[in-house]
């Protein structure tokens, strides 16, 4: 946002990619029409039985602010964090990367602590000989 200072920007905001979310697909609903997931729509709110009597917030849970508070309240306990992009890893400056010829997305991280990192390669074997002792 170029006109928009930084120190005016809501706090969610302020801290970049840091501050992205993941959430588990559980979560989420993309299509909207589901209450107390992420991506709930107002569809999903009009088309409640008895909405007009329900409590106010009524279906409003779990929405990506709520993790991003949660999270953000685990600084003052020093738990660990659950949805914020840093408890993962360092984001890069411009951490969604787009492969040009595959339209494929990344997202890139930084790591400056030890960690344990588990790969799996594969490879065509068709000319793989075996040797035998003798």
């Amino acid at each position: 946002m170029p006109s928009v200072e930084i120190d005016n920007l809501p706090p969610i905001m302020k801290n970049g990619a840091t501050d992205f979310l993941l959430l588990p697909k559980n979560l989420i609903n993309p299509s909207g029409l589901e209450c107390d997931v992420a991506g709930v729509s107002f569809e999903a709110f009009w088309k409640q039985k008895d909405r007009c009597n329900a409590v106010q917030g009524i279906c409003l849970k779990n929405q990506p602010l709520d993790f991003w508070e949660a999270d953000k309240g685990q600084n003052k306990t020093q738990a660990k964090k659950k949805y914020l992009l840093e408890a993962y890893g360092t984001p890069y400056k411009d951490p969604i990367i787009i492969d040009q010829d595959t339209k494929e997305h990344w997202l890139a991280l930084e790591y400056y602590e030890p960690h344990t990192t588990v790969m799996t390669v594969e490879f065509n074997a068709d000319d793989i000989v075996i040797l035998t002792p003798g």
